[in-house]
């Protein structure tokens, strides 16, 4: 009788209860951090960073950007689905680019900035996701520390980029 019971109570820890195992839940990057890291990043390149800054895609399509660099032609954009409720359709990235740049000029009130191309790095929440809840018996594909990693790196290349782009004008 005992090992009766003992191998019924065995067996339902071997798996019977685990046909609805939960999947693990994916979530893109928290704007809150995402733009924590790009702030870092871009200072410790030795930039300057200010607030929300208004461009011109052209026709009339106007964005507001998360960060704007002082005296600088470039302005980074975290793209979450309620920016693209709101801003609609923007420019896609160039055919075969790993970095979504793209041209925009500042809003008149920038004075100082007007004419060349303003440089638009959005970062499109959506290649950022990772598992939010792993668990010991369900490991995570891609980690929050893997996503953030990736930020750090498109954002020093869209620098490095940038800063090439700015040179060759000197």
């Amino acid at each position: 009788m005992v090992s009766a019971l003992l191998a019924t109570w065995f067996c339902t820890g071997c798996g019977g209860g685990q046909q609805g195992a939960a999947s693990i839940e994916t979530r893109p990057l928290e704007e809150s951090r995402a733009l924590e890291i790009v702030a870092r990043v871009v200072t410790g390149r030795g930039f300057q960073v200010t607030g929300p800054t208004k461009v011109d895609l052209g026709g009339e399509v106007w964005l507001e950007c998360d960060l704007g660099v002082a005296g600088e032609r470039m302005v980074i954009e975290y793209l979450t689905e309620q920016d693209r409720r709101r801003s609609g359709d923007i420019p896609p990235p160039a055919p075969g680019s790993k970095l979504h740049v793209i041209p925009a000029r500042f809003e008149p009130s920038q004075p100082g900035l007007q004419g060349d191309p303003t440089y638009v790095f959005v970062i499109d929440d959506r290649k950022y996701v990772y598992h939010h809840n792993p668990t010991s018996d369900r490991r995570a594909d891609v980690t929050l520390a893997e996503v953030e990693d990736r930020l750090r790196r498109d954002l020093i290349d869209f620098l490095t980029w940038y800063e090439s782009t700015r040179a060759d004008k000197d």
